[in-house]
């Protein structure tokens, strides 16, 4: 089933009514297929139905990986940091590549312009965008789905939903060049389950990727700018990563809170390394029973880089552990 920009408002709202009455016996699949091109709707398109198993949800496949990093700083003098060179592919991270000594305002106009920056780069480089308009989520996941790929899923700064969500109903089987940012919310809800690869999460109001409840996991994770934190974890969430990089946030890279858990047990890129760096408070941020566990491997041990953040690179309460 192919979807092109005609459909406007529809976009795969359309496809899920047309199917809501068929029942998808295994192994057939169906696959959603998105065209090239920029889908604008003022609604959330709903991703629902009894063998959503068997359904795939995906846009026009990028030629090469679209995102496969984030431009970060050699913080070796933490007052004045030497700026990276950005790789094709990689997101602006101006906001992570401050002093510590930047204040709020420098900040937030550093990720204000990152955010403009890396939605024309993020358009650039997925054949495939999805975007809403309003106070809506973009698309929110109900049921279970087999696969997730190749999507963009924009909103809009002024916009308090998320551009994609996952219900509590709701299973993401597997996913793979994903893109979601450009919110004054979060940029990617799970208070489901999602299991993914490469995503890129960018220029979330409050937080660029939040597991409310439920579970995540993903083997490379790139996110930046976000208005407070680049990957939460809370209400007992348990989570799996690779290779993580979250900088340029406004309070930290990564939080893990309230009994929640992430591992890093996957394989990612960069000798899954985890960056937490140039953020305005810490790199990393444990409260409320909150753990943190890195497996280390001879092969591939990768670093944990906390550098460059105004208070402190690790904050662990007496109730969490590290």
């Amino acid at each position: 089933m192919s979807i092109n920009r005609l459909h406007a408002d529809a976009i795969i709202n359309g496809a899920m009514q047309w199917l809501a009455s068929k029942q998808i016996v295994p192994p057939t699949r169906v696959t959603v297929q998105l065209g090239v091109g920029e889908f604008v709707s003022s609604q959330t398109q709903i991703i629902r139905h009894p063998q959503g198993s068997q359904i795939v949800v995906q846009g026009t496949a990028p030629t090469e990986a679209p995102i496969t990093g984030v431009v970060v700083a050699d913080f070796t003098n933490p007052s004045a940091p030497v700026e990276g060179t950005r790789q094709p592919g990689w997101l602006y991270n101006s906001a992570g590549m401050l002093s510590v000594t930047a204040n709020a305002s420098a900040r937030t106009s550093a990720r204000t312009a990152d955010t403009t920056n890396n939605l024309a780069l993020i358009r650039a480089r997925f054949p495939t965008v999805v975007r809403v308009t309003g106070n809506a989520n973009a698309i929110t996941v109900n049921t279970n789905l087999a696969e997730l790929n190749n999507l963009a899923i924009l909103g809009e700064v002024t916009n308090t939903s998320s551009p994609l969500a996952v219900a509590a109903s709701g299973f993401i089987q597997a996913g793979k060049w994903l893109a979601a940012g450009a919110t004054g919310r979060s940029s990617v809800n799970i208070t489901g389950r999602m299991v993914c690869s490469d995503v890129a999460v960018f220029g979330g109001g409050t937080s660029n990727l939040l597991v409310a409840t439920g579970s995540f996991s993903c083997s490379n994770i790139f996110s930046q700018g976000a208005g407070q934190f680049g990957l939460i974890i809370q209400e007992s969430s348990s989570c799996s990563i690779g290779a993580l990089i979250a900088t340029g946030c406004g309070h930290s890279g990564l939080s893990v809170r309230v009994g929640s858990c992430l591992s890093q047990g996957l394989s990612g890129t960069v000798n899954n390394d985890i960056v937490l760096s140039g953020n305005g408070r810490r790199g990393l941020h444990l409260e409320r029973m909150g753990s943190f566990e890195v497996t280390l491997t001879t092969t591939a041990p990768g670093v944990i880089d906390v550098q460059g953040n105004s208070w402190e690179g690790v904050f662990v309460d007496g109730l969490s552990r590290a």
